[in-house]
């Protein structure tokens, strides 16, 4: 029984250990992304195609789920799926299907793009 304890415990650690390896891997992918999209940039107005949210807070704010799309300077249309942001919930009416979304995009490589706007969770600070 003891063993089987053991094991339990390792096993918890491993895979804690592994999930917090993965995101921080991520994270930094994603700076250095973000960084080379900012490096040479392109602001576009993106239209929504898909948008989900998520449960609000009692702090008034709500994480969406956003798909869109744009058309880049070279005339292509990029799609991007699945992009996690947080906003405030008195906001939410401006994020429906149809409506438009600041990105930006790196200008040789329009596959690389993002978000242009601030995610409402960093300007959040949790009362006392």
């Amino acid at each position: 029984m003891e063993m089987l304890l053991k094991s339990g415990l390792y096993l918890f650690v491993g895979i804690a250990a592994t999930a917090i390896c993965y995101s921080t891997i991520k994270n930094l992918f994603e700076k250095k992304v973000a960084m080379e999209i900012l490096s040479d940039p392109c602001y576009v107005e993106a239209t929504i195609t898909d948008i989900v949210p998520g449960t609000p807070t009692s702090y008034g704010i709500v994480n969406i789920t956003v798909n869109y799309e744009f058309t880049a300077i070279n005339g292509k249309t990029f799609k991007r799926n699945n992009n996690l942001t947080a906003i405030k919930t008195m906001d939410l009416p401006k994020f429906q299907v149809g409506l438009t979304i600041p990105v930006v995009y790196l200008r040789s490589n329009p596959e690389k793009n993002m978000l242009n706007m601030r995610n409402a969770m960093e300007n959040f600070k949790r009362p006392l």
